[in-house]
């Protein structure tokens, strides 16, 4: 399959392939089918890997290449999806903060109070599945239909928002911790709202509100991660004692900064 792949996407055909002797080794820190991307990251890396092979992009100009490698890490991702929106691989390759809509994405230009926050990734424990997330929100739509149009209206709105408030380099402290903290509640209750959350991810919606934090679950939802942000205004005494709850009653956590760069050629 993975020869037929190559031969459909870049023109490689499989008796070179065999030529090549491919052996590919993969290092994750993140774990796999849980809504942080992983698919994507493999198909990223993938494309940059097989385009450099068939010598379709020159190592030494790599970065120059972005925007061909990331349409055929989109190609391979819908391997995995069926049809993927490309938002997880178009991060996976440019990094950083990226707004996405219909096919089109921007870098957002964050400020520090954004650059400064720690970021909490929670594991539900649940696996999740991209598709049966896709199946679910088609079957609520042809039942409700104004309902469900009406939610992604919603979620636009709070992106849009979200990117504004990221951006603001005028905002306080205060207020930009508490815009945040609203718009991913509201976004998190939209998960809700489309069936799209777990029994996992509400008991740490619960353990984080006695803290006094925000979490939200990522991907399509149904399982995977979640993850909370915390600001520079936040406690630490609090934060720790969330981690520590959290850790108790079973749920793997690590932290992670905001934001990174994308694809690299080492």
């Amino acid at each position: 399959y993975f020869a037929i792949a190559l031969g459909m996407c870049i023109g490689i055909e499989p008796s070179k392939v065999k030529k090549l002797g491919l052996n590919i080794e993969i290092d994750s820190d993140i774990p796999v089918a849980c809504g942080l991307g992983f698919s994507a990251s493999f198909s990223s890396c993938l494309s940059a890997l097989i385009l450099i092979l068939n010598e379709k992009i020159q190592p030494e100009l790599f970065n120059s290449f972005y925007p061909l490698i990331n349409r055929w890490a989109l190609l391979f991702e819908n391997f995995f999806h069926g049809k993927s929106s490309g938002m997880d691989n178009a991060c996976s390759v440019y990094g950083g903060l990226i707004a996405y809509k219909k096919g089109s994405f921007k870098h957002v230009l964050c400020s520090d109070h954004f650059n400064k926050i720690k970021f909490l990734i929670i594991e539900t424990g649940k696996k999740k599945s991209t598709a049966l997330a896709v199946k679910t929100i088609t079957n609520l739509r042809l039942k409700h239909q104004a309902i469900i149009e009406n939610i992604f209206s919603t979620i636009g709105i709070v992106t849009e928002s979200f990117v504004d408030v990221v951006e603001n380099t005028e905002m306080k402290k205060e207020d930009f911790k508490k815009n945040i903290r609203t718009l991913l509640k509201v976004n998190q209750g939209c998960m809700v709202a489309l069936d799209l959350d777990c029994h996992e991810s509400n008991s740490i919606s619960l353990i984080c509100q006695k803290h006094g934090f925000v979490n939200k679950i990522t991907g399509a939802g149904a399982g995977g991660v979640t993850f909370i942000m915390m600001c520079q205004e936040d406690s630490i005494e609090d934060y720790e004692a969330l981690r520590k709850e959290i850790s108790f009653n079973g749920y793997k956590n690590y932290e992670v900064q905001s934001t990174c760069a994308g694809i690299i050629l080492k």
